[in-house]
């Protein structure tokens, strides 16, 4: 579920960092295609940084 002010309170914080925006765009977009496999993705990811992190 998406959160359209959240949302668009982002992109106007981005809106001066092109690169950030479009990552931003690109992580939406992937959620949006399949929540799952994204949510999936952001806890391995973080699995990954903790471990390198501690």
């Amino acid at each position: 579920m998406d959160y359209p002010e959240r949302v668009e309170a982002m992109r106007a914080e981005l809106r001066d960092k092109p690169e950030e925006l479009q990552e931003f765009e690109q992580s939406l977009k992937e959620y949006r295609e399949n929540p799952e496999e994204y949510w999936r993705k952001v806890v391995l990811e973080s699995r990954r940084l903790a471990g390198l992190i501690s």
